[in-house]
């Protein structure tokens, strides 16, 4: 999250190891800075079809139609200021990542994530520290539930799980395999091939965030509006760019050219009545 375009092109280049960082043009992702759209191809999926599951959100007819219609003024837009626009374009669905009663995704988050975790501590935590693995999180979060699992957030299910009862390794696999085969084969490498595009548009109130979790496919947001709804405080909403691998770059042009095109994000409500206060 960033306040601008500049800010993500900075924070980005700095997290990229060295011999990545080495591919970037001189002045690194600044010079994917574009004011236009112009030679950029956008695929836009129908955002009918993708909106949040049930269990997160179910938006009101009034939330769908404010949405849909920035959305699709948004699509227009960009198509007016020079971009080339394919819409609609069809990408599986985050119900096909599932195997049996298996979600994949976290069947391979479950595996990889005590390690993960186990080498982070190596890195940056000094030996003989109480806490230093993820085994050390999960015994201190028991023994200090009062303040590590309060109430509104009792649950290290996962966290057990990864180390208690990990995944096999075939299991691993299998679901590894097929996590990619959707999400990247049948997924975001086929549209972008099928289509020639840059960048896949979606709306950001959607599980889209898995495909890129499930490929490795970058993926970014832009602000796009808010949800302005009879007796609630306005909500944003936004859209996701997805791109190719190592494609950081058309991201930020894209970024770049929407921040330049578009208006800036509205401050919310009750934090500009803070500010004031």
């Amino acid at each position: 999250m960033a306040k601008s375009v500049h800010d993500v092109a900075a924070a980005t280049e700095a997290i990229l190891d060295l011999p990545a960082r080495a591919k970037l043009p001189v002045d690194g992702y600044r010079s994917f800075f574009s004011t236009s759209f112009n030679g950029l191809r956008l695929g836009f999926v129908d955002p009918a079809v993708w909106r949040f599951p049930p269990d997160l959100w179910v938006p009101s007819e009034e939330a769908k139609k404010q949405h849909d219609a920035a959305y699709h003024e948004a699509r227009e837009k960009m198509q007016s200021l020079g971009a080339e626009v394919i819409y609609p374009v069809t990408l599986p669905q985050p119900s096909e990542l599932t195997v049996g009663d298996d979600y994949t995704p976290f069947i391979v988050n479950c595996y990889e994530h005590e390690e993960t975790a186990n080498e982070f501590f190596r890195d940056f935590v000094k030996p003989g520290t109480q806490v230093h693995d993820l085994a050390s999180v999960v015994e201190f979060n028991k023994k200090h539930a009062e303040k590590c699992l309060p109430k509104d957030a009792p649950d290290q299910s996962w966290l057990v799980r990864a180390v208690e009862n990990r995944p096999s390794e075939a299991q691993y696999r299998d679901a590894f395999q097929h996590m990619l085969q959707v999400g990247r084969d049948q997924g975001l490498r086929k549209v972008l091939d099928e289509h020639n595009l840059d960048v896949v548009i979606a709306p950001m109130d959607s599980p889209v965030c898995s495909l890129s979790t499930a490929s490795g496919y970058p993926i970014s947001n832009v602000p796009l509006g808010r949800y302005h709804l009879k007796g609630q405080l306005s909500r944003p909403f936004g859209l996701a760019a997805l791109a190719r691998p190592e494609a950081e770059g058309t991201l930020i042009k894209f970024m770049s050219a929407f921040e330049a095109n578009f208006p800036a994000r509205v401050i919310p409500e009750q934090l500009l009545s803070e500010t004031r206060n």
